[in-house]
């Protein structure tokens, strides 16, 4: 078998440049099995890039399905029963109806099905029939809310917060920047970035050609605060057999989605939106994610394997192609 991965932190669909005033203050760090970035503009910038960082951290104990103390491990280890996670009770009250957009072919309940192909890990591999099946019975699972407590109506079933976590993750630090009257910055964690506050020159964010990270697609550019995530088929993948399977997956077939786009980008009022949603984008596929993204006051970008990029109008101003390989339509 030959096998190919990218590497989260190679993968990244959004990499960004600041232009304008270049005094901010930079901090790197590793969160969510990514690179993140955090640049702070303005008074008590380094203060406040060093709280983003803690608050990414803090974000990621308390939603990671492998952070034994998290809420969604303590769901996950419920056997069906009700647990207090007001947190994960928050994030699964504004997922649900994206999850129901897609006829529930987007999921939250997928891990087993993750871990058993394995992609982005050296345990990538092809499973059986057999082996899908079982694992799509013990993802079948109803989320049930009652104010701050979660039930999961199969106990063999668990949550993953992984195709949003990042997002979220913005959502946080835009919090915190706001509480603290930061006047601008920059975040970048993995595939979803904020732009946040008001800036000299404003924000310049390149999205990369998929496939090919060290060069750009093209620009979005924004004179204030924006939530900005990417997901696609060339981020995490494997092949074998001369077929390529990524690490998207379709809940009504337990394989990897069959989509005509190599990427979505989606601009949206909060990271947790602009992540689910570029997610269910992905697996609707460009016609069918119109009134979905309208819904929810929502952009985007759609590149197709064609080498198509079709832009939604609430970006149309915003954009500017740069990857001549590509054309805009």
């Amino acid at each position: 078998m030959k096998l190919r991965i990218l590497t989260v932190i190679l993968s990244v669909c959004l990499f960004f440049c600041s232009c304008g005033n270049t005094s901010g203050y930079r901090l790197d760090g590793f969160a969510m099995n990514t690179m993140v970035s955090v640049t702070v503009y303005g008074k008590e910038s380094e203060n406040n890039a060093s709280a983003a960082l803690r608050e990414i951290t803090a974000t990621e104990n308390n939603i990671s399905w492998n952070v034994k103390s998290s809420e969604t491990a303590k769901i996950n280890a419920a056997g069906g029963n009700e647990i207090f996670a007001p947190t994960a009770a928050e994030l699964i009250g504004e997922l649900l109806p994206v999850c129901k957009a897609t006829d529930g072919r987007y999921s939250l309940t997928l891990r087993e099905l993750c871990e058993l192909w394995g992609i982005g890990t050296e345990k990538a591999n092809l499973p059986s029939e057999a082996d899908i099946s079982a694992a799509l019975k013990n993802c079948d699972c109803e989320i049930s809310l009652s104010g701050d407590k979660v039930t999961l109506s199969n106990p063999s079933a668990a949550l993953d917060f992984g195709s949003v976590g990042k997002g979220f993750a913005c959502d946080k630090v835009y919090d915190l920047l706001k509480s603290n009257g930061a006047d601008a910055a920059v975040v970048s964690v993995g595939g979803s970035i904020l732009c946040f506050g008001q800036k000299s020159g404003g924000f310049t964010i390149d999205i990369a050609t998929p496939g090919n990270i060290n060069k750009s697609l093209g620009q979005l550019k924004f004179t204030t605060t924006a939530f900005i995530s990417t997901s696609g088929s060339e981020e995490r993948f494997f092949e074998t057999n001369g077929k390529k399977y990524h690490h998207i997956f379709d809940a009504k077939t337990g394989y990897p989605v069959v989509s005509e786009l190599k990427s979505v980008t989606v601009v949206a009022k909060s990271g947790l939106i602009s992540d689910s949603l570029s997610t269910a984008c992905f697996i609707l596929g460009k016609e069918k994610s119109t009134e979905l993204l309208k819904s929810y006051g929502a952009d985007a970008v759609f590149v197709t394997s064609e080498n198509e990029i079709y832009v939604t109008d609430g970006l149309r101003d915003k954009f500017t192609l740069i990857n001549n390989d590509y054309v805009l339509k």
